[in-house]
């Protein structure tokens, strides 16, 4: 039987096989099969939840999710805790359709028609009509039939009809929608002196004691997993495509009936400099940005080369590259800078553009007209499309005379001379991460793994546009690092920690300073910086993301020293507030409606939650199978 399986792993049949099997392991364990499994996962009320309805649920919602995130993995799902996620969310939804039925909320099929036909996945694209034959496709595509989901339709407008009469008399108030926005767009600024623990790293001393009780105490991490190297031959149109033959003729033939191709539309190529200006900025900060770009356009009109200046001054990520952006084509760039860009004349420079990243300054640095590129310049891509054409043709006899050498020599180097084929040769890889020129599916790391030192595999692995025959050369079996080869990394580690806790104690003395006497010796020793503008969410330009020192700073007084030093990621900070600036009249009354509707959203929100944590508190709740909960 495993032999079986082993030959015909790639087939649907065995496939389908192993994904039954996997399902059932993920539920029920191995030793599931031992007894029957039980019919009921948990009673609600006098409602039972039956394991076929939450293993449909969860599976329905599992694909949703993976549809989303296609690199999902068992053990994110197992951290997420997602069957008890989706268990939860069964039982609310259950005993919010049991009190709806109980106050006497119904839903009726003439709701339930109007609300799928209103759905747009429903309908045709163009006349935002419904169809039908969509409908049953999609509902088969998330593996449910029109019965099931117009039932949990019709319960879902049930339960929504008691929540939303629930919550119909939540009204905010302008005023409080007033104090909800001022909370989340108002900014501080602090003056901060930075201990950085880099700072202390030469007074730290470490004893051979101290390395060797760290290796012994943590050497899980430093364990190594098994790893492999192999000699292979990917047989791949694009790996294969090198090897074949493509005469000039062929190529003049292409480029003379595909023209189409190989149209180049018009073109620049520029360089620029950025001022940024936030989305929330004030007219003030406006202003200092517009005075900046202007300062910046006329020490380039004094003779200062564009770039030098866009090196020192532009917050654009080119600004390394002195400002330059490469070619682009209409299309690729935001309308203003783009039409700007194309109106100037070669080494031209524009006044300030404004977009919604900022202030720019536009050097023009060069201009292509619209044309068709000449056979010179694409002569290397037709031939490489060609190669793999014809590859791609001889794939199949090119892999069976492979397969034959190698069978009847045992030999891979044999196969690869007879074919005129370079052999390839990995470096070590785990099989966690395979190597790095190929991208395996974790089933061909296991056959790869499985092979024996010398041995070669029997049968092609499957890549994703062809094939791989490999030899396994080395193994090194799993194992813990020597001290001697993770020294290095536990001194630096061992010291960067004893560092941070130096940075700790001197910036507790520091403060102790500056409380004595407002500490005006200790401002002249340490400079202390400003930061800029900062809104609660926590990032402090400067220092990065840190939510508790920004409320903090909120929440003191202007110029008075925060009663603690705040860890940052590169040492301790001693900070105090110099302003907080409170939003303008303007972007309130510019604002408002949407505040207001985001605040009675939430007071909705919040009334619901609490319901159903009441009807939770109050319901009886027994699960019968909590193995179908666990991992």
């Amino acid at each position: 039987m495993l032999d079986f399986i082993r030959k015909n792993a790639q087939s649907w049949g065995v496939k389908a096989l192993f994904g039954i099997i996997v399902l059932v392991f993920v539920f029920w364990g191995v030793g599931s099969f031992r007894g029957k499994q039980k019919s009921t996962l948990a009673t609600i009320n006098d409602r039972e939840l039956s394991t076929r309805e939450f293993l449909n649920t969860y599976q329905q919602r599992l694909d949703s999710l993976r549809r989303q995130n296609q690199s999902l993995s068992p053990e994110q799902l197992q951290q997420m805790d997602f069957k008890r996620q989706v268990f939860d969310q069964m039982v609310n939804q259950i005993l919010l359709l049991q009190e709806a039925k109980r106050l006497g909320f119904s839903s009726s099929d003439a709701e339930i028609s109007a609300r799928i036909r209103s759905m747009q996945p429903f309908q045709e694209e163009t006349t935002q009509t419904f169809q039908m034959e969509r409908y049953k496709a999609l509902l088969q595509a998330n593996r449910m039939t029109p019965a099931q989901f117009e039932s949990d339709l019709g319960q879902d407008i049930l339960t929504r009809k008691m929540l939303d009469s629930l919550s119909s008399s939540v009204q905010a108030e302008e005023e409080q929608a007033r104090e909800l926005f001022t909370y989340v767009t108002e900014k501080a600024r602090i003056e901060y002196i930075l201990l950085a623990s880099e700072d202390f790293v030469d007074q730290v001393e470490l004893s051979d004691q101290e390395i060797s009780a760290h290796y012994q105490d943590h050497k899980d991490r430093f364990r190594q997993p098994a790893r492999m190297k192999m000699k292979y031959l990917p047989l791949t149109p694009a790996g294969l495509a090198p090897y074949q033959e493509v005469g000039q003729e062929e190529i003049e033939t292409y480029y003379r009936e595909n023209k189409d191709q190989f149209v180049r539309p018009e073109a620049v190529k520029a360089a620029h400099i950025l001022i940024e200006i936030p989305q929330d900025a004030s007219e003030e900060e406006e202003q200092a940005a517009e005075q900046k770009i202007i300062q910046i356009a006329n020490r380039i009109k004094r003779g200062e080369p564009f770039s030098e200046v866009a090196r020192e001054q532009s917050q654009a990520p080119s600004a390394d590259q002195g400002g330059d952006i490469g070619w682009f084509e209409r299309g690729s760039m935001v309308e203003s800078f783009e039409e700007t860009a194309f109106a100037l004349k070669k080494g031209e420079i524009s006044d300030p553009v404004r977009t919604r990243f900022g202030l720019h300054l536009i050097k023009l640095e060069d201009k292509r007209p619209a044309g068709v590129k000449p056979l010179a310049r694409v002569k290397g891509e037709i031939r490489s499309w060609l190669a793999e054409d014809k590859a791609a043709e001889n794939l199949e006899d090119i892999l069976d005379k492979a397969l034959s050498t190698i069978l009847s020599t045992g030999n891979i180097e044999a196969a690869a001379a007879d074919l005129g084929l370079e052999l390839k040769e990995s470096g070590w890889f785990s099989q966690e991460a395979g190597p790095e020129a190929l991208d395996l599916e974790q089933e061909a790391l296991t056959e790869l793994f499985a092979l024996q030192t010398g041995e070669v595999t029997d049968r092609p692995i499957f890549l994703d546009q062809g094939y791989l025959l490999a030899l396994k050369t080395e193994e090194k079996p799993a194992h813990v690092s020597p001290l001697e080869t993770v020294r290095d990394e536990i001194v630096k580690q061992l010291k960067d920690r004893k560092a941070m806790e130096l940075a700790r104690k001197e910036a507790a003395v520091v403060l102790q300073s500056l409380n004595k006497n407002q500490g005006s010796d200790v401002l002249a020793e340490y400079e202390p910086e400003q930061s800029e503008a900062f809104t609660r969410r926590g990032f402090i330009p400067g220092l990065g993301m840190n939510p508790e020192l920004a409320e903090a700073a909120f929440s003191a007084e202007n110029n008075a020293w925060l009663e603690r030093p705040y860890k940052v990621s590169r040492g301790f900070v001693l900070a105090r507030r110099t302003e907080r600036i409170s939003p303008p009249q303007e972007q309130w009354q510019e604002q408002k409606s949407f505040w207001i509707s985001r605040l009675n959203q939430n007071q909705k929100e919040s009334l619901q939650q609490a319901y159903i944590e009441g009807l939770r508190a109050s319901a009886e709740i027994r699960i019968v199978s909590p193995e179908l909960l666990t991992y």
